[in-house]
């Protein structure tokens, strides 16, 4: 198998660790909007804001880099 140089190889952990977590950030997120009111709707507005960010976050790097 060809490899960039810049490329390393990554088992699966490695590959799907991050999006699942962000994944349950926003499932998460959505239960409890959906759920409850006061004090957890502000800990639902960071679930779904975290996953947000991030996307916008690494968006930028790579555009800009």
């Amino acid at each position: 198998m060809v490899t960039h140089l810049f490329m390393q190889t990554k088992n699966l952990k490695q590959i799907f660790l991050w999006p699942i977590v962000l994944g349950l950030l926003s499932i998460i997120g959505l239960v409890v909007a959906l759920l409850e009111d006061g004090l957890l709707e502000d800990i639902s507005l960071i679930g779904l804001a975290v996953p947000i960010i991030v996307i916008a976050y690494f968006y930028y790097i790579k555009k800009y880099q």
